[in-house]
């Protein structure tokens, strides 16, 4: 924890680190002209940083793993299904639920001649696949 006062402080001293390595980042780059050994430069310079995340992520694994699921579950409740995906599944009804949601919020309207052509369209490419 930190007082209201240093707080300022401490957020732009943790972005000190950030432009310390894009600095180094350039000063290597600058030598090393092909971008593989750059890349190969790059991974062997944060392995230990990752070893040591790692070694923490293994220590907090069951708290870790109950976050993450939280949140892609929080993440996932609020994207719809893709409207191919459903076609795909027989679920017209639910695809042209999430087209007419996208409609409105685009300020659009969904015509019957256009779903129809879509269905049509996603037949079609689904019997070509196969």
């Amino acid at each position: 924890m930190m007082g209201p006062g240093k707080r300022t402080f401490a957020g732009i001293v943790i972005e000190y680190f950030f432009a310390i390595g894009q600095l180094i980042l350039v000063f290597i780059a600058y030598f090393v002209r092909d971008w593989r050994t750059l890349s190969w430069i790059v991974i062997i310079l944060t392995l230990p940083f990752l070893s040591y995340f790692l070694y923490v992520l293994n220590l907090f694994r069951k708290e870790f793993s109950k976050i993450l699921k939280y949140i892609l579950n929080q993440i996932f409740s609020l994207l719809p299904e893709s409207p191919r995906w459903l076609l795909s599944k027989n679920k017209n009804d639910k695809a042209f639920s999430v087209l007419n949601t996208v409609a409105k919020t685009n300020k659009r309207v969904l015509s019957q001649d256009s779903w129809e052509k879509l269905i049509q369209e996603e037949k079609y490419s689904v019997f070509i696949a196969y």
